[in-house]
Order: C-alpha cells, then structure tokens, then sequence
C-alpha cells in the first residue's frame, strides 16, 4: 500500500449516538440468505472490536456448535488455537495460508464441528483469510459469514497494529515504504488512524462484495443502539440462530479487557461513554492510499473512493474532513 501525506491537521471530537450511526435503511447484503442450510460460520471482524461479545451472543443459539465452551471469553474459543502448538505464528502475515496449512485447519475444524449443527468459528485473522475458508470447506457444506464492523470513533491507535504489520507499516516500516512522510508525522496517531481505517473499510466493503448475501453485517454498535433489529434481522437471515439468548452471562473471563455481564447492562454502560466527545482528527486536505491489485476483492476493475464514501456505505457519518482519506486501487491483470 503507498500513500500520500496530509497538509495542516487539527483535533476534532466524534461522539457514538444515534445520529451519527443511524439505522440502516437496507443492510448492504440481501436479507436473506439462500435456502441452503448453513453449515459453517465465520465470524470476521478485527481484534478488539466487540468480536468475543457476539460470538458468545451467536453461541448461545442452540442450533450452534463450538470448537470450546462458548462462556468462556478468550483465545480458547479461536479454532486456531486449536491447532498443534496454539496458534500460529505469522497468522497475520500475508503469504501465511498454504496447501499443507489449509489441510491442517480443514482436519482440525471438521474434528470439532456436531454436523447437525453450525460451526460457529472467529479466528481474527481470518478476516484476510475469507476466501481459503470458503474455497476449504464449501466441499462440505455451506459456507457463510458474519461481518461484524466497528466505527473508528473512539478506537485507540494500537488497535490497528495487526493491519500495519501486515502491510509493513508498523513501526519497523521499510524506508521505501514509508518514504512519503515527514518524521514528525510518520507512526503519528493520526497516521495509524487514516491508514487502518482505509484498510478496514477497504476489506469490509471487499468482504461484502465478495459474498453478498451469504455475508450478514454487524455493526458493533447496533448491538447496543438497536440490539432487537440486529437479532430480527439476524433470524431473518438464518431462521437457526432465531433462539438467541441475550440474558445469558459469561461464566468466566480468560481475559482482562472482557467484563462478566450481560450484554443489556454492557450496554447501559456503553452507550453513555459513548455519547461522550471523543478525541478525533480532521484535516483540510485528504491523506491518499493505493492498494496494491490482490486487494480488490473479486473486482477487476480500478476505483478511486474516499473513507467518507465508503464509511456511509456501512451507516457511519462523521464531520467534513473528520476520519477522510482517498483511497484507489488498481486493476487485476
């Protein structure tokens, strides 16, 4: 990915309500999936963006089977921690998937799936990895995916240090990538902000286009904004997981920053903190960033697009110039 570095920036504030995350007129799928039954699902989303709270959420449908208890909040319920040795290393490496890998995943999952029920799986990494999953297991049954997205408002720079990493543009950034920026803006919050959030919007809108309506999008706020939409919807959508239950408790944490509650008193919480200012960043002029062609999604055709643009495409608005960037991409070959 290059870019091209931003004039004159000056602090702003973003606030979480309903006027800045209105509800979706139409959710950028279909409503409804095919008539095919689901046999494996995918949660994709990135760390830190609310993906443990709607697995557990998701698992408590009894039409759902787990890779380990689904009450347990941590890396255990990650089907790559299941994997000889833990986790990989690498896993968000770009290149990371091979033959002898996806032969691997493909044992060790089917191992765990009760094949009269869904596979519910969330891996974060795999929200690159969408295309092998689905090219690995739709020998056995039909693949789909929940999409959950997250507003940038209120989210802390370190937050995105996967997606740098992956493009080489964390702090051990090469000089022929990194070239473009001034010292003093380089690795500046700013800086991860813009560039995190054109390569988040760029794989959810690639990850929507790639399966429309066999991917349901979640917006993490929605899940406290308008929690009883996203659960008609969600049903709608696979009539299975219509015995979803929201008064259900964690029953233990592995890790710090999960809280044993449940999701209606999180959200109390939540929404007020929300509604708080928060520190954001707008610029008079756009930061611009290029993707490379293997990050088209199943487009072959070129685009120019702004964050602005293709934030509205997911309910996200925000002030003029507040959280904007220019983003192209260049045609496959």
């Amino acid at each position: 990915m290059s870019h091209t570095k931003t004039a004159d920036s000056e602090n702003c504030t973003c606030v979480i309500d309903t006027t800045t995350v209105p509800e979706l007129i139409a959710r950028p799928v279909a409503a409804k999936a095919s008539g095919v039954p689901t046999s494996f699902l995918f949660l994709l989303g990135y760390p830190h963006t609310g993906t443990s709270a709607l697995y557990f959420l998701l698992a408590t449908s009894g039409s759902v089977s787990t890779f380990a208890n689904p009450a347990v909040l941590g890396s255990s319920k990650e089907g790559m921690a299941h994997l000889p040795g833990g986790r990989p290393a690498g896993r968000w490496q770009r290149g990371f998937w091979n033959s002898s890998f996806a032969e691997l995943v493909e044992r060790i999952y089917l191992s765990h799936w009760n094949r009269s029920k869904i596979l519910l799986e969330n891996s974060p990494p795999e929200i690159y990895l969408h295309r092998q999953l689905n090219s690995s297991f739709s020998k056995y049954g039909k693949v789909r995916f929940i999409l959950l997205v997250h507003s940038v408002c209120g989210m802390r720079p370190d937050r995105y240090s996967v997606e740098l990493s992956r493009w080489n543009m964390s702090s051990r950034c090469s000089r022929e990538h990194c070239h473009e920026f001034s010292d003093e803006w380089k690795f500046s919050d700013e800086w991860k902000i813009s560039a995190s959030w054109a390569i988040a919007l760029h794989t959810y809108l690639g990850i929507i286009a790639d399966y429309g309506q066999d991917v349901f999008v979640v917006r993490y706020e929605d899940l406290c904004l308008r929690l009883s939409h996203v659960l008609r919807d969600l049903a709608a959508w696979e009539p299975r997981l219509a015995d979803i239950n929201i008064s259900q408790v964690p029953i233990n944490i592995s890790q710090g920053h999960h809280v044993p509650t449940t999701i209606s008193n999180y959200c109390e919480s939540a929404v007020q903190t929300w509604r708080k200012p928060k520190p954001a960043h707008c610029s008079a002029t756009q930061p611009g960033f290029s993707f490379p062609a293997e990050r088209t999604s199943s487009n072959t055709k070129a685009f120019s697009s702004t964050c602005a643009s293709m934030a509205a495409q997911l309910g996200y608005f925000y002030r003029p110039g507040q959280f904007d960037c220019s983003i192209t991409s260049q045609a496959n070959s």
